[in-house]
């Protein structure tokens, strides 16, 4: 019995970084294709799912880190954890119900872009300043340290100007 080597395929060797303006476009069309080729309406059903919590997240947070919030709590809904479900189903209730309750008020979650459309609709046009936009009729003032604002569920609230002081 003879022990042969196996011949190994010949690789064509790699370009790596060192390619030109056309091979580069050449590349990344092939590999879009393939994406394109490889996707199924459930990818796309999960892409917008993702995408909407993800909207969803930052709408009610106000902050860049509400884009993460919504998808982990689909994450952790679906997982087989039990605990991880539940925290995560609470979180995906916490984006849901102010535009149930809203919906039922027959309102819809004000925004502070909103806030200065409305302004400006009122006053010619005219550019707000920010303690015009944070007047509500329910308060008269916030007392010292604080301002008004709305969370989530849209109601007017005051903040602490330095919540870590």
């Amino acid at each position: 019995m003879s022990l042969s080597k196996k011949k190994r395929k010949k690789r064509k060797p790699r370009k790596g970084f060192t390619r030109s303006r056309k091979e580069w476009e050449e590349s990344l069309a092939t590999h879009i294709g393939k994406v394109v080729d490889n996707l199924s309406g459930k990818d796309l059903a999960d892409l917008a799912l993702v995408g909407g919590l993800a909207y969803l997240g930052y709408y009610h947070l106000k902050n860049p880190v509400g884009l993460l919030y919504g998808p982990v709590c689909l994450k952790l809904a679906t997982s087989m954890n039990s605990t991880a479900g539940i925290a995560g189903t609470l979180g995906l209730v916490s984006l849901g119900l102010p535009f149930v309750f809203s919906g039922l008020a027959g309102t819809t979650p004000t925004r502070k872009t909103d806030t200065i459309d409305k302004y400006r609709e009122e006053h010619g046009g005219e550019e707000p300043s920010e303690a015009s936009l944070t007047f509500d009729p329910q308060f008269s003032e916030c007392p010292e340290g604080y301002f008004l604002t709305r969370d989530s569920f849209g109601e007017v609230i005051c903040m602490p100007k330095n919540p870590f002081g």
